[in-house]
């Protein structure tokens, strides 16, 4: 399954459970390219 990534003229805010996660995991700023990989695990 192929997640949509942002369109860069429109970024948006990201999701809490994935800031929440990323915290967990200690990644304090991800670029875009960290989010998707994040979004991609935890899509089930």
């Amino acid at each position: 399954m192929n997640v949509p990534t942002r369109h860069p003229e429109q970024p948006r805010a990201v999701p809490g459970a994935m800031r929440s996660f990323a915290m967990m995991l200690g990644i304090r700023n991800p670029d875009a390219a960290q989010w998707r990989r994040l979004g991609e695990r935890l899509t089930v």
